[in-house]
C-alpha cells in the first residue's frame, strides 16, 4: 500500500459567500505542505506523506485494506488509511475547518 494520504478539509461555513474564504484555506494546507486536489465550497479535498499527514494532524493512522468489488476467489481490493487517534485540527486551520476526514473506497457491485 502507498504511503500517500487522501483526506477532504470540512470548511467553516463562512460569514461571507465569496471563494476568498476558500481559497485561503486552499493557501494554509499548501503552506502546510499538502496537495490540494479539488475545491469546492464545502471542503478541500488534499493528499500527503503519510509522516507529514501524522504530524500536521498529531494522530496515528494505519493502512486498511477493502473488498470494493467482490468477485469470488479474487475480490478487487483497495488500500486506505484510517486514524487510530483523533485526528487534531492545528491552529493554522482551526478557523476555516470543523473537520478533516479519510474517505472509504466505494463498494462497488458486479
Amino acid at each position: 500500500m502507498t504511503s500517500e494520504v487522501v483526506a477532504r478539509l470540512i470548511l467553516r461555513p463562512p460569514a461571507d459567500t465569496g471563494d476568498a474564504f476558500v481559497r485561503e484555506a486552499q493557501r494554509r494546507l499548501i503552506d502546510l505542505g499538502f496537495r490540494v486536489e479539488q475545491v469546492d465550497p464545502g471542503g478541500v479535498s488534499f493528499t500527503a506523506d503519510q509522516i507529514r499527514f501524522e504530524e500536521v494532524f498529531h494522530t496515528r493512522l494505519i493502512g486498511r485494506e477493502a473488498t470494493i468489488l467482490p468477485v469470488g476467489q479474487r475480490d478487487l481490493k483497495r488500500g486506505h488509511f484510517e486514524a487510530s487517534e483523533p485526528i487534531n485540527m492545528p491552529v493554522e486551520l482551526a478557523d476555516v475547518a470543523t473537520a478533516v476526514v479519510l474517505p472509504l473506497p466505494p463498494q462497488l457491485f458486479p
